[in-house]
């Protein structure tokens, strides 16, 4: 009891640092000026999923504090966090949710969390929608924060938040906390959970930090602090392991990609054959017809042709003097006509047109 008594104390001090040094960090913002948004200047933006992954492109209006655009800046949250001594965000609103535009929050690999989106069905994202701060204890990335987000307006209409937040840190000897009876048997569950086999009530990793991310949420699994914090470290462990996962698939597929361009580069002046291209990658053409659909949206076949383009477009500007016809030939088109029909499609100028655009940006130039 002694030792519950000193984590729910220990998390009380370290939220009550994170909401005064949010106060501050509101004033600092608050003073750099009113944001513009320029509807005319959109940018397009990966956003990924914090929690799933799930990859997708977005259009934002771009914001301006006076010349400075907060897009994929740096000045402003670090000031904050100079003056705070806590993390510190500026989300921006996208259909699916809130996207950090500007942060020192860091990915596993060490870089600036840019890119990184809260999901709309989160705690977090449903109270900023209704006009409501958040306080407490929130799931960021990869770890737990002692977090403050607070939504504020751009036009008149909730477009963002401001968050300021610090790394919860376990206690000293809060690592025996794992060898608990029963964080054990709820490990298991998580660990099934985190497998895809939601079966017998296991609670998915995602709900499982959604359920700590809910201010209004019921007491924890045996109301017990020191089980909750088990579980949330767990949370931490497990969601790390699938970002390293993540990352170790995402960098095969690169270096697959890689291997299959390298391959069409090599071969351009020859026939390339979509059974080729599926041995080279250790797949099915099912299996790459889906991967190429999925990653690039296109076909092997106008995978390979994109590849051609590409390489005739390089001969088009680095060699004046090359016919059409030879660039065509030598980049594996057996038809000129056909050749200029996909650069034009791709290019949206013929060949020729391509090149004498070439020519007058160098005189330009």
């Amino acid at each position: 009891d002694e030792v519950a008594a000193f984590v729910k104390q220990r998390s009380r001090k370290i939220q009550e640092r994170v909401n005064r040094a949010f106060d501050q960090a509101q004033q600092w913002f608050l003073h750099s000026g009113t944001i513009r948004e320029d509807s005319k200047e959109l940018l397009r933006m990966a956003a990924v999923h914090q929690l799933t992954q799930e990859q997708l492109t977005v259009r934002v209006p771009a914001w301006y504090i006076g010349r400075q655009r907060l897009q994929y800046s740096t000045e402003l949250v670090d000031q904050i966090s100079e003056q705070t001594d806590c993390k510190a965000t500026i989300f921006q609103r996208i259909p699916q949710g809130f996207l950090r535009i500007s942060t020192n929050i860091e990915t596993l690999s060490g870089k600036r969390a840019v890119g990184t989106f809260i999901p709309n069905d989160s705690p977090i994202a449903q109270a900023a929608l209704q006009g409501e701060a958040y306080r407490g204890s929130a799931f960021v990335l990869s770890n737990w924060y002692a977090s403050v987000y607070e939504p504020f307006e751009v036009g008149g209409e909730i477009k963002g938040i401001l968050y300021v937040g610090v790394k919860e840190e376990l206690p000293d000897g809060g690592e025996d906390i794992l060898q608990h009876e029963h964080i054990e048997a709820l490990a298991r569950q998580m660990l099934q959970g985190h497998n895809g086999q939601n079966a017998g009530g296991v609670v998915p990793l995602h709900q499982l930090i959604d359920y700590f991310s809910n201010p209004r949420r019921q007491p924890a699994l045996h109301n017990h602090p020191l089980l909750e914090l088990g579980l949330k470290e767990l949370a931490v462990l497990l969601m790390q392991e699938r970002m390293r996962r993540q990352s170790r698939e995402e960098a095969w597929e690169e270096q697959q990609l890689r291997l299959l361009r390298n391959y069409v580069q090599a071969h351009l002046d020859e026939e390339i054959s979509v059974d080729v291209l599926a041995k080279l990658a250790c797949t099915s053409k099912a299996s790459l017809y889906r991967y190429l659909r999925e990653k690039l949206n296109l076909t092997p076949v106008e995978f390979i042709n994109a590849e051609r383009l590409k390489e005739a477009a390089r001969l088009l500007r680095e060699e004046p003097e090359a016919h059409v016809q030879d660039v065509c030939l030598r980049t594996g088109f057996k038809n000129c006509s056909y050749f200029i029909k996909l650069f034009r499609q791709r290019y949206e100028l013929t060949p020729r047109q391509y090149r004498e655009s070439i020519v007058e940006l160098q005189a330009a130039g």
